[in-house]
């Protein structure tokens, strides 16, 4: 079995920024575990909640392989993008008025969910965890299976390593975008462009780019680190609650997923934003969908 981490992305069409969300869905631990946070766990790594076939079925859609899967190895990590994740990225960034920025979003979200799952590959990899990375529907996944040294100080690492490296990324735009505008090749506020219909065709993209870019990784790198499960936060949390309190850690990680996913939900349906709205609405519900069946069992 391997343990997973998810994430995805959901953007409002071109235009409509407002929110992106990351998802990330990592391994069961069970609450009995008894190596002390940052000491060496010598025994296998317990078992995690989804093998290879559950893993393909997702909540946000199927990633099972198919005959037109793109495939590749990048820094020796196997990657497979599902067709499913250029379909959904096409439909989330449709703007009949210009595909060009259409293929634009595709290539930003590409990018930025491929840095992301790498943060968490490569954290794996150092681990001595050997990775994989598959891209599909709204975002993706790395798995990996810790056959040794699984701590909760390691698990944490790899959980937080995802939005860390979307942080760099967004940094390095961030810098790229001070020297276009110190080099006078983009104005003071390059999204002033984006409205703009008299300004260079290959400016309006640049700044389009840019601001996808900057936008999707800090913003969905924030989000991602709440505590609603199964995000990165959500994890850490779990991870943190498990291990300070082994009988009910998991009960409260998921009761705080619930409130957390809800209160987000109700505030962006107040301030109408469907999207996100929905999403968390989802979790929250999950959320309490696994406290039930841990009530039940």
């Amino acid at each position: 079995m391997d343990t997973v981490s998810r994430t995805g992305i959901i953007q409002p069409p071109f235009m409509n920024l407002k929110i992106a969300t990351g998802l990330s869905q990592g391994c069961d631990r069970p609450a009995n575990r008894a190596s002390l946070m940052g000491e060496t766990d010598r025994r296998q790594a317990p078992p995690v909640a989804a093998a290879e076939k559950s893993q393909n079925q997702t909540m946000l859609g199927n990633a099972s392989p198919t005959p037109y899967d793109l495939r590749f190895s990048l820094l020796g990590i196997p990657v497979r993008v599902h067709p499913l994740f250029w379909l959904f990225s096409a439909v989330m960034g449709w703007d009949p008025d210009d595909l060009n920025y259409m293929l634009l979003w595709i290539v930003c979200v590409f990018v930025s969910i491929l840095v992301h799952e790498f943060g968490h590959a490569l954290t794996a990899r150092y681990f001595g965890w050997p990775p994989k990375v598959v891209l599909y529907s709204f975002g993706g996944f790395a798995s990996f299976t810790p056959t040794w040294g699984y701590t909760t100080t390691r698990s944490i690492l790899v959980l937080l390593a995802g939005p860390g490296a979307g942080f760099v990324l967004f940094g390095v735009v961030w810098c790229v975008k001070q020297l276009l505008i110190q080099q006078r090749v983009l104005p003071e506020h390059p999204e002033m462009l984006l409205w703009d219909s008299a300004s260079p065709t290959g400016l309006r993209y640049t700044a389009f780019v840019l601001r996808q870019m900057a936008f999707i990784n800090l913003w969905w790198g924030l989000v991602n680190l709440l505590p609603v499960f199964p995000l990165d936060g959500g994890q850490v949390a779990r991870e943190l609650l498990t291990h300070l309190r082994p009988r009910d850690g998991l009960d409260i990680s998921l009761k705080l997923s619930l409130l957390v996913g809800a209160g987000v939900s109700a505030y962006c349906f107040m301030h109408k934003d469907t999207w996100p709205g929905v999403l968390f609405g989802v979790l929250a519900f999950e959320s309490f969908q696994h406290l039930q069946e841990m009530r039940y069992r």
